[in-house]
């Protein structure tokens, strides 16, 4: 039993050192899952909406042996900065509140709230500032899907109108076609401990209002917005190496 569990050890030691090996002087392809964030700085029409936000998520990638990067992502967006002039603006009084049923300044907050999921491709070039074959300088592209509303919390529920079947008509809900593009660094280390990427993106977003009625303003804003984002995203790769390509003498 103990002479079995050592040669399966021995086994699996040496399979990994083989692995590490490749990896740092050969071509390999490999499936991964990687943990991003980034911070991001709005423009166009969502800066007139929102501030500065950040995002979360994962990312489900397969890469070839042509170093083409293939993944699929999901990430939430949230935020505390909103610039909406005309927000509230049915409810607001004279003196910047608003009332409750009891008669009292409702304590009102407002948030950033939405996701974005989609596909894409990176090619990396390896011999700009790769430490192996895998990894260097890297440019990419997507295609997807944006969403975002403002998130409206009213302590103790005391604005009517702001009550869960009311509050749709205030919460700017959007969505609509999203194209990604990025320029970035990925690290994949000989030890297979320190994966990592920056990335610095540039997000359009083609959205249109997802309701048909807002409460505040006369007419429901129906157009097609172009809502952008620059941002720096970072992430930390768990790769899983399935192909290696090896010579035999």
């Amino acid at each position: 039993m103990y002479k079995y569990l050592f040669c399966s050890s021995f086994l699996w030691l040496s399979i990994q050192l083989v692995i590490c090996q490749n990896v740092k002087d050969t071509l390999v392809s490999f499936f991964n899952f990687k943990v991003v964030a980034s911070y991001q700085l709005p423009a166009m029409d969502l800066a007139k909406r929102f501030g500065s936000h950040a995002t979360v998520g994962g990312e489900i990638a397969y890469k070839n042996m042509q170093n083409w990067l293939w993944s699929a992502y999901t990430t939430i967006t949230f935020g505390k900065k909103i610039r909406e002039l005309n927000h509230l603006q049915n409810l607001w009084t004279s003196q910047n509140t608003i009332i409750g049923v009891d008669g009292r300044n409702a304590a009102i907050s407002r948030y950033h709230r939405g996701y974005q999921m989609g596909i894409q491709a990176a090619k990396i070039f390896s011999r700009i500032g790769g430490v192996n074959p895998n990894c260097g300088l890297f440019v990419q592209g997507g295609i997807g899907y944006i969403q975002h509303k403002i998130r409206i919390e009213t302590i103790g529920n005391t604005v009517y109108d702001l009550n869960k079947g009311s509050v749709e008509g205030y919460d700017r809900l959007c969505g609509g076609l999203m194209l990604n593009q990025g320029v970035g660094y990925l690290f994949l280390d000989n030890n297979r401990l320190a994966n990592f990427f920056v990335l610095l993106e540039c997000i359009q977003g083609f959205t249109r209002s997802l309701r048909k009625i807002q409460y505040d303003v006369p007419n429901p804003d129906l157009r097609t917005r172009i809502d952008m984002a620059l941002g720096l995203k970072i992430g930390y790769m768990l790769a899983f190496y399935t192909k290696i390509e090896k010579d035999y003498y």
